[in-house]
């Protein structure tokens, strides 16, 4: 009794300023990037690298890394502590590289092709692009460029084409689109699958690869459903952006995959939820057979002001006005979130006068600024914020 009565009088003689409230706020530094700030412990805080060009790849982030839910990618979150953080994003200089554009003969036709060959790659990783576009997708966008970077950073060759129907840009299987045929899943009579072989086996014959060096694909979209096929076909590991690669082969699977979804994933392909109900039930087909599988879900973050200086050609102060426009237009709710980018996009062609900066741009100002809100709203998009999650599954799968 004693022994209580002395525990009641301490805690009552300590001062108020020794117990950590759910009120109390502690400060958040981020060097060379954004998110700092003071905020109350227990918050979910979003933290940014500084914006790059394709001379750079993001490295990591160094301080107390410790309460970072991914330290080693430019854009990671974290709950606030009890105490004050200092965290620095690391941008690393790319290796000497230059990616080549080559016109290389498939089967019928000949095929724009994008490539770099390091020495000695760890690895090949073909790029499949979605819908409507093209072998340059992954060289261009800025998204899937910052992939592309980090994959060669990380010593991996990359090849990029296109698939027949976006050569000939006609829709020979009659499925209404212009994309990659996923089906029919065979070597032979997909033409599709006939050309990635014919341009490997032309690497091959120029020494740059061998017919041992670990293959692997990543696609967006259709493209996803076409590297959870081809991965399947060739026994390749695969990993999928932003679609259910439903009927791709998963229920006689050998060989590793990792989906990467987008949590409001506006597409009609999709068709949220029953997108995530496929890909959940995949991967249970693939856990039940002891198959090494991923799955990841990005979130919406909020629209940081600098966020826009990510695509090429528009400066920080530039990007900090296109956030005050959207901002002062009311595109951008009250926690920092930006409106769907499809009701943007339409109120500045609407509205014109009112975003002067926006459309000065015209290109980089609208289609790049669309761009980096789909991907911030976790909409059907490409995203960046998990490079080094999926790279780390190409390296060590389930390791």
């Amino acid at each position: 009794m004693c022994f209580l009565l002395f525990v009641i009088l301490y805690l009552a003689s300590c001062s108020k300023d020794n117990i950590v409230t759910p009120t109390q706020t502690f400060n958040l530094t981020v060097n060379n990037g954004y998110g700092s700030g003071t905020f109350q412990v227990g918050k979910t805080v979003h933290l940014w690298s500084v914006a790059y060009d394709s001379t750079q790849t993001f490295g990591e982030w160094t301080g107390d890394i410790s309460f970072l839910d991914r330290p080693k990618e430019w854009h990671t979150t974290m709950i606030m502590p009890n105490q004050n953080i200092s965290v620095t994003a690391v941008v690393d200089d790319m290796p000497t590289y230059a990616i080549t554009y080559e016109v290389i003969e498939g089967f019928n036709n000949p095929k724009n092709v994008y490539y770099f060959f390091p020495t000695n790659p760890i690895g090949v990783i073909y790029l499949f692009h979605g819908t409507g576009g093209d072998a340059g997708g992954f060289i261009r966008g800025v998204e899937m460029r910052s992939f592309t970077n980090a994959a060669i950073a990380a010593g991996y060759a990359i090849v990029s084409t296109e698939g027949e129907e976006i050569t000939l840009d006609q829709d020979i299987d009659g499925d209404g689109e212009r994309r990659f045929m996923t089906h029919p899943i065979d070597t032979v009579n997909n033409i599709d699958y006939r050309n990635i072989k014919i341009i490997t086996d032309e690497f091959i014959s120029r020494g740059w690869m061998t017919y041992n060096t670990p293959r692997f694909s990543i696609g967006m979209s259709a493209g996803s459903n076409f590297s959870a096929a081809f991965s399947a076909i060739w026994n390749l590991t695969g990993v999928g952006y932003c679609s259910r690669a439903q009927n791709t082969g998963f229920d006689s699977r050998l060989s590793p995959f990792a989906y990467r979804l987008a949590r409001y994933d506006d597409n009609s392909s999709y068709n949220y939820p029953l997108g995530l109900d496929q890909a959940m039930a995949n991967i249970a087909e693939l856990e039940s057979r002891g198959i090494c599988n991923d799955l990841y879900e990005n979130d919406r973050q909020p629209i940081y002001p600098e966020r826009f200086a990510r695509v090429p050609g528009i400066s920080v102060a530039n990007s900090i006005a296109i956030h005050n426009e959207l901002l002062t237009n009311n595109q951008i709710n009250s926690d920092g979130y930006a409106l769907n980018s499809s009701i943007i996009q339409a109120n500045v062609f609407a509205n014109p006068d009112d975003y002067p900066t926006i459309v000065n741009f015209v290109s980089q100002g609208i289609t790049g600024m669309v761009s980096q809100i789909r991907a911030s709203n976790a909409e059907h998009s490409f995203y960046s914020d998990y490079n080094y999650g999926s790279l780390s599954f190409f390296n060590n799968q389930c390791e």
